[in-house]
């Protein structure tokens, strides 16, 4: 569908069509897709919808045609049809989208999501257009066909490869034991399960373990391992820069400890404890975000941030050479207010 597609530039003579709510009908050679942030997509959507948003960091990159969101069709990770539909659309497919509100594209700039996005999916020849009004309009005229669960998009922001989807509740089996490295190999990145399972810990002479997540320790961890609890939460809203201090400097008092091995860990070992570990080499043997990456990677198979937290670190990235973390920090966070 993309691939022949680079072009992201819109001009003010692109017309697309708009329909009202009550108009719209669901078939199943139609896409209907939902542009406002995750945040307000989980507390209500129309039913069917799928939500596409990207962090501003990943989206000015798109922009500037540093990231192509013709990728998308790779990061989509489901069975279900209307994925499918989206990868490979064909003759008949129809791409709706909207927005919170937008009646008049005369109204929104040439580098709004809505306009950028059917400008791009028009390219290969796709039926667009746009419900007139947004989601504000439609819930009042469609209240019947609002929901508030996801229907389980998942993106996974990784260069080059794609781990298979997991369900919420799964998670993987510890891959062949901890994976240890830096140095001599002092830290290695697990899952909850690898974190409760004292045998591993002692197996592998863990001495510190860092906790990405809201989830309490093992209560036999206390006795045997320092511990640092940071409850970090894997969606698109959470902020990573505010706890790269704390964790920074937990991972390297274990780092300058003799004979000391670190488990930094999360729910299933792929978003929250990877980015943290990637943050942390990033910084310390100054690399840039794919290099950090990649060197993960290697001790990792299943390393996968989320686009949030990769957006984050790509914008990290720039300024690794800064004198202080603390600088590096709120130039990031200035970054991405703008």
């Amino acid at each position: 569908m993309f691939e022949n597609s680079t072009s992201t530039s819109v001009t003010s003579s692109d017309v697309y069509a708009s329909i009202s709510p009550e108009d719209m009908v669901i078939g199943d050679d139609v896409v209907l897709i939902d542009l406002r942030s995750y945040d307000f997509y989980s507390k209500g959507h129309i039913q069917g919808a799928v939500n596409l948003s990207l962090p501003r960091s990943l989206w000015m990159r798109f922009l500037k045609q540093r990231f192509n969101v013709g990728s998308l069709g790779r990061f989509l990770m489901s069975p279900d049809t209307k994925y499918d539909l989206l990868k490979n659309p064909t003759q008949n497919t129809r791409f709706i989208f909207y927005d919170a509100n937008t009646t008049l594209l005369e109204d929104i700039s040439e580098d709004d999501p809505l306009r950028v996005y059917m400008h791009y999916f028009s390219l290969s020849g796709n039926h667009v257009c746009f419900i007139k009004g947004g989601f504000d309009t439609a819930k009042e005229t469609l209240n019947h066909m609002i929901v508030t669960e996801s229907i389980g998009l998942f993106f996974s922001c990784v260069i080059p490869r794609v781990i298979p989807s997991l369900s919420p509740h799964s998670v993987p089996k510890s891959e062949l034991g901890l994976n240890f490295f830096l140095d001599n190999g002092f830290m290695a990145i697990g899952s909850e399960q690898d974190a409760h399972n004292i045998t591993l810990l002692q197996q592998y002479n863990v001495t510190h373990v860092l906790n990405c997540t809201p989830m309490d320790f093992h209560p036999e961890v206390f006795a045997t391992c320092k511990t640092l609890q940071i409850p970090i939460y894997d969606n698109n809203a959470q902020d990573l820069f505010g706890h790269l201090k704390q964790a920074f400097e937990f991972i390297q008092i274990a780092r300058i400890t003799p004979d000391a091995k670190l488990l930094v860990h999360c729910h299933a070992g792929i978003s929250r404890s990877v980015s943290l570990a990637i943050a942390y080499v990033m910084w310390t043997e100054k690399m840039s975000y794919e290099d950090g990456y990649k060197l993960v990677l290697k001790h990792r198979s299943i390393a996968s941030p989320n686009l949030n937290f990769a957006g984050q670190l790509l914008v990290l990235g720039r300024y690794i050479n800064s004198s202080s973390l603390d600088i590096a920090i709120e130039s990031a966070t200035q970054f991405l207010s703008k």
